[in-house]
């Protein structure tokens, strides 16, 4: 599977785990905006993409 989360300002993720999707969005949201999300909600965020 894949998961794919897109952030408001435009950066896409796109990562062949959670645990890979997670650790890019929470860098991203840290070194960009300031902030962080617990991962629980950053999942919820997510979409899965059928292989």
């Amino acid at each position: 599977m894949t998961y794919q989360l897109t952030c408001p300002c435009g950066q896409t993720f796109v990562e062949s785990s959670e645990d890979e999707l997670v650790e890019h969005v929470e860098a991203h949201l840290s070194s960009v905006h300031g902030r962080a999300y617990p991962r629980a909600a950053i999942l919820t965020m997510a979409t899965v993409v059928p292989d």
